[in-house]
Order: C-alpha cells, then sequence, then structure tokens
C-alpha cells in the first residue's frame, strides 16, 4: 500500500507554470489526463472550471501560460473542462467542455497541445460550434484519424411500471472526424467535419449515466464506454463498462460480456488507485493515463496535485 508520505514524494519534484511547489500547495480541481501511447512524453491534463496544461517531459514540467485558446495566450477565460485525449506521437489532442451554456465545446489541438481550437469544428453537419452541449468524454484513435465524443443530453420515450413520461437518459454518440493528417497518411488532410459512425450505443439502463467515460482503440474500430451509475450485477451503482466493435455493416456490436464493478452502495469501498504492487490512500481520483508500454503513468486528483510514475506504476 502507498501511504500519504509516498504520494506527497510523488507529486514533488513536479513544475506547474514555473512554480515548483505549486503542485504540492496550490490543490485543483484536475478533471482528466491523457499521456502519449508512443513514449509518454507528451501529456495533457485540464482543470475544471480553470484550464488546459501541457508537458513535453513525461509531466515533470506543466504549462498553462503558453496554451493558445482561440488565438488567445495566454488563456484568459475558465472552462469547464471534462475530459482530454491524444494521439500515440502526442501530436494531435481533443478536449471537451462540459457546459449547456458557456463553451461548451469541442477543441482540437494539432502541435502537442500548444493550441486549441473549436470553432472550426463541424459537428452534424453544421460548422463553427455555437451550441454548447455537456461533452462527457472524448477519446482517439493512434494516429489521430478517429475520435469519439460522448454527451449526455438524448432524451426518448420510456415506459416504467411508475411513469410514462419521457426521460433523460446518457448518449453515446461515436463519431469520425478529422483533424489533420497523421504521419504517413494517404490523403492531405482528413478534413474538420464530425459525423456520425455507426448507430447509438444506448446505455442499459434510463440514468447509468453510459458514456461518462469512453475510450477508443488505436485503429478505431473498438470503444470501451462506462457507466458509473448502472446497477450492476455487485449493488446499486456499481457501475459498468461494456466493450463494442464496429461490424462490417456499420453497427456496433457488444464484444464479450458486462464489465461489472466490484461495489455498490450497499459494499461501499474506498476510492483508491490500484496497481500491480501498490495501491494509493483515499482520494478522489478522476483521471488516470499511460504510455503505450504502461512505464510512465500519471494520475490527476481533484482538488489535489498530479502524480507520475516511471516505473510502471511501482512508485
Amino acid at each position: 500500500k502507498v501511504n500519504q508520505a509516498d504520494l506527497d514524494r510523488l507529486a514533488t519534484g513536479i513544475t506547474i507554470d514555473g512554480s515548483a511547489n505549486a503542485n504540492t500547495i496550490t490543490p485543483r480541481n484536475w478533471q482528466d489526463i491523457a499521456v502519449s501511447g508512443e513514449t509518454g512524453t507528451y501529456q495533457l491534463a485540464c482543470v475544471k472550471d480553470g484550464y488546459i496544461y501541457y508537458s513535453s517531459d513525461y509531466g515533470v514540467t506543466w504549462t498553462s501560460a503558453s496554451v493558445t485558446i482561440e488565438s488567445v495566450t495566454p488563456q484568459a477565460i475558465n472552462r469547464s473542462w471534462k475530459a482530454l485525449a491524444n494521439s500515440a506521437n502526442g501530436k494531435y489532442g481533443l478536449a471537451c467542455v462540459n457546459s449547456a451554456t458557456d463553451y461548451g465545446y469541442i477543441y482540437r489541438s494539432e502541435n502537442f497541445g500548444a493550441a486549441w481550437s473549436a470553432y472550426n469544428l463541424a459537428i452534424a453537419g453544421v460548422g463553427s460550434q455555437v451550441t454548447s452541449r455537456l461533452w462527457q468524454d472524448v477519446g482517439m484513435s493512434a494516429n489521430g484519424k478517429y475520435q469519439v465524443a460522448c454527451l449526455n443530453e438524448n432524451t426518448y420515450s420510456s415506459t416504467t411500471e411508475s411513469s410514462t413520461t419521457p426521460s433523460t437518459i446518457s448518449t453515446f454518440v461515436s463519431t469520425v472526424s478529422v483533424m489533420v493528417p497523421p504521419p504517413g497518411a494517404l490523403a492531405t488532410t482528413y478534413g474538420t467535419s464530425w459525423s456520425k459512425r455507426g448507430g447509438d450505443i444506448d446505455g442499459e439502463a434510463v440514468g447509468d449515466q453510459s458514456g461518462y467515460s469512453v475510450s477508443m482503440s488505436a485503429d478505431g474500430t473498438v470503444v470501451a464506454v462506462g457507466a458509473p451509475m448502472n446497477n450492476g450485477a455487485n449493488g446499486r451503482e456499481s457501475g459498468q463498462v461494456r466493450v463494442y466493435a464496429l461490424t462490417g455493416g456499420g453497427v456496433w456490436a457488444q464484444r464479450g460480456a458486462d464489465i461489472d464493478g466490484e461495489f455498490g452502495l450497499t459494499t461501499m469501498t474506498t476510492p483508491k488507485v490500484v496497481a500491480a504492487t501498490a495501491t494509493s490512500e483515499i482520494g478522489s481520483w478522476y483521471g488516470v493515463s499511460l504510455s503505450g508500454t504502461g512505464q510512465y503513468q500519471t494520475a490527476v486528483h481533484v482538488g489535489g496535485a498530479v502524480y507520475t510514475s516511471s516505473d510502471y506504476g511501482a512508485t
């Protein structure tokens, strides 16, 4: 078990915006982390009602001051950042804001997270995003060509024993996008329009929050969808993950059985980060990511700090 002293040590030695001790003395509401798969060199992190940060040295040094959002440097607007993803080489980035009123857009970067823009993306055929949405998570294939985004705003009519009124459920929207050509691309550009790829992937039941978390395979044909509020096999709100593969007919078909959470509200345990050789102390861990080999791992803590490991999560 990794004790608090070990965690504090892992949080030291990390520089944020030029300050060597900001990571330990200035808590931030970190929301998500993304580590480039090839080497782990390039990493992205975001803060709720704050800024995007990027690192180009395995998570040792982070900066937000030099990040450009919509041609404005430094970032001048706090956004409700929710999730991040990047390509295997770190060059292409994707980020989303969870807000129905202010800047609830998908943002993209093509220079390792240094600059971001939302206005040149088209969603469902509509260019220059003007509608704020409650984006929940984003994912990206290894080369950056295929991307996926999910949100919680689909409404449909559902009949239960006690009600026939419309219910709001989580909607997972699989998309094909494109940002810019990755290395080796045959086309000169993929364009910037997002269009739907395959059908909807609906959650198992109303209120599951299916799509709260999503991840995509390297080739963009397999997605994993998390539903944290699912009443799975192990109790109320024990959560669930389902894996889907794109068939030749353009249908997302479930692969394998449901992956149910170990504990529900009736068997509540404490939130921890678990690695092969150690388990962390209790904490509100919101994001973890690792390189393709698993050697470089980074985790973020809401109201806390950034933690990094370069030895497969052992320390």
